[in-house]
């Protein structure tokens, strides 16, 4: 993430790389019928921790590839902030749409369970909560990726 810091095809290549693997973790399982609680095996909850564990990382990662970005003057020089044109469809279109699934899931499952009579924490941990409520004020507050 470091070299990120030096160049914006870095920037443009590591934050790819995170987003893509923000859209593909798995997201919580789609039970219907009963609870969720009591269809989730030990296996099954280890997995969603790690994939929880995943995109906490992710997101972290994400903030430090774009922190660089986050006010235009720390851009070296004009040209760099040419290049973040390039990066504003990934983070507007793919970064937004994993945030975004993340979001319907836990509506969705949050409400099918509770309809059921589960507990819907257990769908995303409040780290991945948390990290997505900073990853949404981070951009926000980056005047130069609105």
């Amino acid at each position: 993430v470091g070299a990120c810091q030096q160049t914006p095809q870095a920037t443009r290549v590591v934050l790819e790389f995170l987003v893509h693997q923000l859209l593909n973790i798995p997201l919580a399982h789609m039970l219907s019928g009963s609870s969720i609680d009591s269809m989730m095996d030990e296996s099954t909850r280890e997995a969603q921790a790690a994939n929880d564990a995943t995109r906490v990382l992710c997101l972290r990662l994400v903030r430090m590839t774009l922190e660089p970005w986050q006010s235009t003057s720390l851009l070296p020089i004009a040209e760099d902030f040419n290049k973040l044109d390039e990066m504003v469809p990934l983070i507007q279109d793919d970064l937004c749409l994993s945030l975004l699934m993340t979001g319907q899931a836990i509506w969705h499952f949050g409400n099918t369970n509770h309809a059921n009579g589960g507990n819907a924490a257990h769908l995303v941990s409040p780290a991945v909560l948390t990290e997505i409520c900073a990853t949404f004020t981070f951009l926000w507050n980056c005047p130069s990726l609105r």
